[in-house]
């Protein structure tokens, strides 16, 4: 009698796993850019000083320009911005046309239609937000500013092939023949 048994092997290998580790993490994580927006949106930021007194590091709020909304237009917007740019989102495909190398339709599509939905979201609540009318062209080319190359991100689906040069996974199967069982059936 003759069984088979089966070895199924798989890794999966970093080429150098702290650095690689860190490099998905940087192009995955998106709390810089939403960071950035919400600074720019409050005309402030928070850094890290040292009190010159005690020497314990503490949270300062530093003005850089005039709040562009108040704080229920802030949040209202961060949250309906950070629905696109997330790390599922940009992990996503816009493919490139067919015989036109270089150019994704459905990439420019998406920009044209953001640009419309952001317009008319900040448009249509900018008195309930406090927006000054002469910022509403800033506002939205300044967020627009950053989708862009965000989204570009998609095209051709590079985000993804680009895992390929830091994450390798392996697999491999063995298949190996036992004997056993009485000798007169072999």
């Amino acid at each position: 009698m003759t069984t088979e048994t089966q070895n199924t092997n798989s890794f999966s290998q970093f080429s150098k796993p702290r650095q690689d580790y860190n490099v998905i993490k940087i192009r995955l994580d998106t709390t810089a850019l939403l960071s950035d927006i919400e600074s720019f949106l409050r005309g402030s930021k928070d850094i890290v000083v040292q009190d010159k007194v005690t020497g314990n590091l503490v949270m300062q709020t530093i003005n850089t320009g005039k709040a562009k909304m108040n704080e229920a237009g802030l949040r209202t917007l961060l949250n309906w911005i950070s629905a696109t740019v997330n790390s599922q989102v940009v992990q996503g495909n816009f493919p490139y046309d067919k015989g036109n190398s270089g150019v994704s339709t459905a990439y420019n599509n998406y920009i044209y239609n953001y640009r419309l939905s952001l317009m008319n979201t900040i448009i249509i609540n900018c008195v309930d937000w406090d927006i000054n009318d002469n910022d509403l062209e800033g506002l939205i080319d300044f967020v627009m500013n950053l989708i862009k190359p965000f989204m570009s991100r998609l095209i051709g689906n590079k985000e993804r092939d680009s895992y390929a040069d830091t994450i390798k996974t392996v697999d491999s199967q063995h298949l190996m023949q036992k004997s056993g069982g009485l000798k007169f059936f072999k």
